[in-house]
């Protein structure tokens, strides 16, 4: 029995232990991706399909304490070398702690901060505690404390070592919106020498129930002689667009700076960042906003009240510092795409993509094309 194996069963054997006594769901969720696209670089083609496939058992174990596991596979077909299956959740949380407006959880688990400027790690989970609390005068305060690296003996080799990232964030609504103020530290000792990066973050977000949302996040750290920072902002109007149905439009800015790096930032690919250029560029971490400046604008509208949408984004992309020959335009990407809902447990959607290479992308320039076709299916 291999590691991950030995550590699904365990988690397994608790929570069935207590399904006798329980409230059980199970689910399983399957998405198949094709993509077909040329390389970033300009030279050959990529063709290939890639799977997920979630299982999970989540339930009520008593009152006010609740559990998940959720298994992962991930990989592309055909490829035994590209197979990945790993544990996504194990965690059991209570609420209602000694009689407080507190709750707590304690596991493998998902942590998203605003949109994901110091956190985003939805997709595989974080190892550590979190937890949640209304105060008085009507704040809300949340923290947590994750472990990404744990140290072992081959530490004291020059190996790995700990890397842990920890946050407390407090929030309040205010004018007619909701203002959070964030905590981060990131405590990396893997390197020859420790390092500590701590950031302050500032986030403001207008009312859910407002026909135009708009949404400001200011990430910055306190250490001096190195730009850390990093801003998001974004304006959503919801209602009729044209004669197509109801939908939303959208413009964004994000911009991070060259030495703004946190131990679990990415922003996601889809929709308000890009389906092509956030998913493949080649410099940085995938997804990452450090040394990267988006703009970009779009919509999705359904299509005369049925369960289909169009969409439809155009984002510009520039390095924040130019680079070692001063050249700083990385690109220009145009989506085109239809989403449709079969049934609430089927959905399709179909993406093109146009990515046309800057200067410091491509010498040569030209364009790069992608088609995405995706089918998600839940049980």
């Amino acid at each position: 029995m291999n590691k991950m194996t030995g550590y699904f069963a365990a988690a397994l054997t608790v929570l069935l232990a207590a399904s006798a006594r329980a409230d059980i769901n199970t689910g399983l969720d399957i998405r198949g991706r094709s993509f077909s696209c040329e390389k970033l670089a300009g030279t050959g083609k990529i063709s290939y399909w890639e799977q997920r496939s979630r299982f999970y058992f989540e339930g009520l174990l008593q009152k006010n304490v609740r559990a998940n596991v959720t298994l992962q596979n991930n990989g592309v077909w055909g490829r035994d070398d590209e197979e990945e299956l790993f544990l996504d959740r194990a965690y059991i949380s209570a609420g209602d702690l000694l009689g407080l407006p507190l709750e707590a959880s304690l596991g493998r688990q998902g942590c998203k901060l605003g949109d994901g400027l110091l956190i985003n790690d939805d997709k595989t989970g974080l190892s550590g505690m979190r937890f949640n609390a209304s105060l008085p005068w009507g704040f809300k305060a949340e923290g947590a404390s994750f472990k990404l690296i744990e140290a072992s003996s081959a530490s004291f080799a020059g190996g790995d070592s700990d890397r842990d990232i920890s946050f407390v964030s407090l929030s309040r609504n205010a004018l007619n919106g909701r203002a959070t103020l964030t905590y981060f530290n990131d405590y990396d000792r893997t390197l020859s020498s420790a390092t500590k990066l701590s950031l302050m973050d500032i986030r403001y977000e207008s009312g859910a129930d407002r026909e135009v949302q708009w949404v400001f996040e200011y990430a910055k750290s306190g250490s001096s002689g190195i730009d850390t920072s990093a801003a998001l902002a974004r304006a959503t109007a919801y209602g009729d667009i044209y004669k197509l149905g109801e939908g939303n439009a959208f413009i964004l800015f994000a911009d991070g700076k060259e030495y703004f790096r946190t131990g679990a930032a990415f922003i996601n690919e889809e929709e308000n960042f890009g389906e092509y250029y956030m998913k493949n560029r080649e410099n940085g971490r995938e997804n990452s906003l450090d040394n990267l400046r988006i703009m970009g604008a779009g919509f999705k509208s359904s299509v005369m009240n049925k369960p289909m949408k169009l969409l439809f984004n155009y984002f510009t992309y520039e390095l924040s510092a130019v680079d070692a020959q001063g050249m700083k335009e990385l690109g220009k990407e145009m989506d085109l795409g239809i989403e449709y809902a079969h049934t609430k447990n089927l959905d399709f959607r179909l993406i093109y993509s146009s990515f046309t290479q800057g200067e410091a992308t491509s010498a040569t320039g030209g364009k790069v094309k992608q088609l995405l076709f995706e089918t998600n299916l839940n049980f």
